[in-house]
């Protein structure tokens, strides 16, 4: 355990295999940057929810877990419902924010000035995408919010299920098989 921010920061043995695995499984050297980079950015996600979580009062801790991490918090008084979406929002906001910065200036600015200078770019379209997420995440983190954390994790697992059978469906017609 160490300390990140003043957040107690646990990091479990399963999160160690995840990272043993990924180095394992790429090579040494690519490897090792994936776990690295795997390891910087689900800490930032988790801070983003313990940050939010600390504004509202709450004390907060972030737990790093196989496959997962996670913030939890303690409200020190009554939070709102808008207050929990703020904190549940806040770990994909950093996210998409630290993404963002890290790989739009080197590569993503260029591209899009060249496709912009071509008359390729749909800036209304962008925009209308860019609220899209936006809202879509705002509105995720309001429905997970009123869902108790069983039936968010059931609901998950059939997603990802039917998202999987869905794949391997598309994968046998396009192979033929089906």
């Amino acid at each position: 355990m160490f300390r990140l921010l003043g957040f107690p920061v646990h990091i479990r043995a399963g999160f160690i295999t995840f990272m043993v695995l990924i180095v394992l499984l790429y090579g040494s050297e690519f490897g090792l940057w994936l776990a690295g980079a795997l390891f910087v950015f689900t800490l930032i996600h988790e801070l983003g929810h313990a940050l939010a979580a600390r504004h509202t009062g709450a004390e907060a801790e972030i737990s790093l877990n196989f496959l997962a991490g996670y913030a939890s918090y303690r409200p020190t008084r009554p939070i709102s419902r808008l207050e929990r979406a703020g904190i549940s929002f806040a770990g994909p906001a950093v996210q998409i924010v630290t993404s963002l910065a890290v790989l739009l200036p080197p590569i993503g600015f260029a591209a899009m000035w060249e496709y912009y200078r071509h008359g390729n770019v749909n800036v209304q379209a962008a925009m209308i995408i860019a609220a899209a997420v936006f809202v879509g995440g705002w509105a995720g983190a309001v429905v997970a919010n009123r869902i108790a954390g069983p039936y968010l994790r059931l609901a998950f697992g059939i997603f990802v299920v039917l998202l999987g059978a869905y794949l391997m469906v598309g994968a046998f017609r396009r192979l033929g098989w089906i």
